[in-house]
C-alpha cells in the first residue's frame, strides 16, 4: 500500500480527487492559463452550459485547496491575483533549448507568415486566417502548425495546414510569427520564434508578452482584433 505523500503536485483540472483524499499533503498545482473564469470570459466560454459549470467548480475548488499555484507568466499571476490567489502563486517561467531554436538565414523569398498552436480557436487561429484571406498577398504563405485541416477547415491554396517534419526549420525559413491569442498562459512557440530571431505578432492576451518590446521584437496587438492582424502583417510584408 502506498503511503501518504508529504507532497502532491498536479495540474489543474487533474487533481481534485487526490487532493481531497490526501488533505494533509503540500498540495502543488500547475496552472499554465489564466484562471479558469478569466479564460472562460476572455475565450467566450458558455458558464451557463452545466458540464462547464462543475468544470469550474471543481477548477475554483482546486486552486482554493493549492498551498502553491506555479505559474508560467506575469498575465496567469494577474488572472490569480484578481480572485485573491496571488499570496500563493509563484512565476516560474518557461524555457526554450537555445541551442536548438537559432536564427538562420532564409532560404527563399517568399513572404511567410507562420502559426504554431495545438488549441485552434483560443490561439486566435480563425482570426489569423480571416485577416490572411483579407490581405490577398503576392508570393506569400501562411503555415499552420499544431493542428489538422479537418480542425481548419477548407483553405486557399497559399495556406498549409499541419503537423511539420522540423519546427525549426520551418521557423527559421518564416519572415514573421502570427499568435493572436485570445487567452493563452505563455506561449511558448512565441519564444521559440524569437529565438530565430522572427518578429512576432501576438495579443496582449498572451502571457509571451513580457518578453516582447514593441516595435523591436514585434507587435503586441488588441484580441480579437481581424483589423490589428491585417496591418501588422501587412507592415512586415511592405518592408
Amino acid at each position: 500500500q502506498m503511503e501518504k505523500p508529504s507532497i502532491l503536485q498536479t495540474w489543474l483540472n487533474h487533481g481534485y480527487a487526490q487532493m481531497l483524499k490526501y488533505p494533509d499533503a503540500i498540495k502543488i498545482v500547475n496552472l499554465f492559463s489564466a484562471h479558469p473564469d478569466v479564460q472562460a470570459e476572455l475565450v467566450g466560454i458558455d458558464t451557463q452550459n452545466s458540464v462547464t459549470k462543475l468544470t469550474l467548480e471543481r477548477q475554483r475548488a482546486e486552486l482554493e485547496m493549492a498551498d502553491w499555484i506555479l505559474v508560467p507568466s506575469k498575465l496567469v499571476f494577474d488572472s490569480l491575483k484578481e480572485k485573491g490567489l496571488d499570496k500563493k502563486s509563484i512565476i516560474i517561467p518557461f524555457g526554450i533549448n537555445i541551442e536548438k531554436f537559432v536564427p538562420s538565414k532564409k532560404k527563399d523569398n517568399v513572404f511567410r507568415v507562420i502559426f504554431v498552436g495545438s488549441s485552434w480557436e483560443r490561439k486566435g487561429g480563425p482570426l489569423l486566417l480571416e485577416a490572411w484571406e483579407k490581405l490577398n498577398l503576392k508570393n506569400a504563405e501562411l503555415v499552420i502548425c499544431g493542428v489538422s485541416d479537418e480542425v481548419v477547415g477548407d483553405v486557399e491554396e497559399n495556406v498549409k495546414v499541419g503537423w511539420v517534419p522540423d519546427l525549426v526549420s520551418t521557423l527559421q525559413n518564416s519572415s514573421i510569427f502570427c499568435l493572436p491569442s485570445l487567452e493563452d498562459g505563455c506561449g511558448l512557440a512565441v519564444l521559440e520564434a524569437m529565438a530565430c530571431n522572427l518578429p512576432v505578432i501576438i495579443s496582449e492576451s498572451t502571457g509571451a508578452k513580457q518578453y516582447v518590446t514593441e516595435g523591436e521584437d514585434g507587435f503586441i496587438i488588441k484580441a480579437n482584433d481581424v483589423d490589428a492582424i491585417c496591418e501588422k502583417i501587412q507592415y512586415c510584408y511592405d518592408r
